[in-house]
C-alpha cells in the first residue's frame, strides 16, 4: 500500500446548525451511497478523552447517472470517543459501496489539494516543502493529488454507515 498523508481540519461539532456569513446553515443532514477512494495518513487523537478522535478520508458519491467521477469526491471526517469503535480496515476497500449518514459541515470544506499534502515549514514559519500523504483504498483507482477540486466535507459518526445494496 502506498503512503500519501492527507492533513484536514476537522470541523465543528456542534449538532444544532450554526449560521455562516452566507446566511446558510453550517451543517445539516445526508444520506449518501458510493465507495471510499483513499484514507488520510494523519489522525486528530485529542489530549482530552472527551473529545472525539477523527479519521479523514475521501468518498465518491454514487447515483444512477454519476458512476464515481474523481470530479464529484467528498471529504468525510469519520468522528468518535476513545469508547468507541475506530473504522475497520476492511472499511477502506474500493469494491464495496456504502451508505452513509453523513452531517455536512461547510466549516471544514477544502480543496484535493489542501486535503492531501501536508505542508512542512521551517523556524519562521515559512513553507520550505510538503509531502503528499494519502492512502488509497484497496482496488481503488488513481486520483490526481494536484487538482484544486473543491470538496465538500462532511461528519460521519460511528453506527453511520452501512454497506449499501
Amino acid at each position: 500500500m502506498t503512503a500519501l498523508l492527507i492533513g484536514a481540519a476537522a470541523g465543528g461539532n456542534s449538532s444544532s446548525p450554526a449560521a455562516q456569513k452566507d446566511g446558510k446553515p453550517a451543517q445539516s443532514l445526508a444520506s449518501i451511497e458510493g465507495r471510499v477512494m483513499a484514507e488520510a495518513g494523519m489522525y486528530a487523537i485529542p489530549t482530552d478523552p472527551s473529545q472525539p478522535e477523527t479519521i479523514v478520508f475521501l468518498f465518491a458519491p454514487e447515483s444512477k447517472t454519476n458512476k464515481n467521477r474523481q470530479d464529484t469526491l467528498i471529504k468525510v471526517v469519520y468522528k468518535y470517543l476513545q469508547q468507541e469503535p475506530k473504522l475497520p480496515r476492511e472499511f477502506f476497500d474500493y469494491s464495496l459501496r456504502y451508505r452513509l449518514r453523513v452531517t455536512r459541515d461547510r466549516g471544514c470544506d477544502q480543496t484535493l489539494r489542501d486535503v492531501v499534502y501536508v505542508p512542512y515549514r521551517d523556524g519562521s514559519g515559512a513553507r520550505v516543502g510538503e509531502s503528499l500523504m494519502l492512502f488509497p483504498a484497496k482496488g481503488a483507482p488513481a486520483l490526481n493529488p494536484n487538482a484544486d477540486l473543491a470538496l465538500q466535507c462532511y461528519v460521519l459518526k460511528p453506527g453511520d454507515y452501512q454497506l449499501a445494496k
